[in-house]
């Protein structure tokens, strides 16, 4: 009696089962019929338009003030194909669908629905280690020179996780002899970067599917000066791309920079009351384009020659073991103890954000 074997139907209806089960975010989005789709001669292509809700002001006051409704569409182009390819022999084809299934569909289709960006912890840590003598002595302001030690390294820990999370660093697993680094926010932002180089072109290699920045960015060989209409078009980019910018954070002398001259920077000026000490205002706080206004925040941590523009909606430090502390074995008369975490950069999609790069702020 020969056998009968599966046929490429039955396999294909049934990855498609597999599929839809072991998909969990997918199974929750809108999924209604869209007749778009299905107009003979008329095909969209791989480009559809995603609607985005429009957005009014509002008015203060018993006054009517009629807004226009304006509702805008962001273009989504699918140009990512990802797949698992295998191949089998006739004899797995004899096999029932289930065993076919359990051994061979399976593992490839969860392959396929949990294929997403990752990025690799990083660990932090710091060591307190305190003699008998130094907490034994009464000192000013404090009452345990153990505890206050401790404090003091959890802030060197924030800005340890700070520093690693702005600046240009690629992720690594780590080695035997290296440790495992997150890929920062810097190396992850590659599809709205505006140069403003006035020599050979920087790179930004940003993440390929399915992984993770694994280099940080290569910057130009000669900087150039931070423009206005560079920023501009920083923030166009990401709007464009259905993000919506609401931070600026750059590093002290690139905050000046744009102190010194944009056009776009909120008012220098502070209504005060009558007899009231007046204000002078050197700094800007808050830039207006085109799209809204921007929060000009500086940071310390940042390489001078970057401007990140940034929805943080898509933003999110991840933790895989938040900050602990841990006593150690006595080493003599000293009392140690570490702290410990280990976090990463979440990047929810980096399109919604911008850079630009390759800036001399003395320029």
């Amino acid at each position: 009696m020969s056998n009968n074997l599966l046929t490429i139907s039955m396999i294909t209806n049934e990855a498609l089962m597999v599929l839809e089960n072991e998909l969990t975010f997918s199974s929750e989005v809108d999924r209604n019929y869209d007749d778009q789709f299905a107009v003979s001669g008329a095909k969209i292509g791989n480009t559809l338009n995603v609607r985005r809700p429009g957005r009014f002001i509002g008015t203060t006051g018993p006054a009517l003030n009629v807004e226009d409704f304006n509702e805008t569409s962001v273009p989504v182009t699918l140009t990512t194909q990802f797949h698992v390819d295998t191949q089998f022999t006739t004899q797995d084809l004899a096999l029932s669908l289930d065993m076919f299934s359990d051994r061979v569909l399976k593992p490839a289709v969860a392959a396929v629905a949990t294929k997403r960006l990752k990025n690799f912890t990083q660990i932090l840590k710091k060591v307190v280690s305190v003699s008998g003598t130094a907490r034994a002595v009464k000192t000013y302001g404090r009452a345990d020179e153990f505890e206050y030690q401790l404090s003091k390294r959890m802030k060197e820990l924030k800005r340890d996780l700070e520093f690693a999370a702005v600046t240009n660093q690629g992720g690594t697993a780590g080695a035997a002899a290296s440790a495992p680094l997150m890929a920062s926010v810097e190396s992850w932002i590659a599809t709205n970067a505006v140069s403003v180089q006035e020599g050979t072109a920087g790179t930004t290699h940003g993440a390929t599917t399915g992984a993770f920045p694994t280099r940080g960015p290569i910057d130009s060989t000669s900087a150039g000066s931070l423009t206005e209409a560079a920023l501009k078009n920083a923030i166009n980019l990401a709007w464009n791309a259905g993000g919506d910018p609401k931070v600026l954070m750059a590093s002290g002398k690139v905050k000046q920079k744009i102190s010194g001259g944009f056009t776009g920077v909120a008012t220098r000026f502070r209504n005060v009351n009558a007899g009231a000490q007046a204000e002078i205002i050197s700094g800007v706080d808050l830039y207006v384009s085109d799209f809204g206004e921007h929060q000009l925040i500086p940071n310390r941590f940042m390489r001078t020659s970057v401007l990140l523009v940034l929805d943080m909606d898509y933003w999110a430090v991840a933790s895989l073991r938040n900050f602990t502390m841990e006593r150690l074995a006595k080493n003599g008369d000293a009392d140690v103890a570490h702290i410990v975490g280990e976090y990463c950069i979440e990047s929810r999609n980096e399109k919604a954000s911008a850079k630009v790069a390759d800036i001399d702020p003395a320029k």
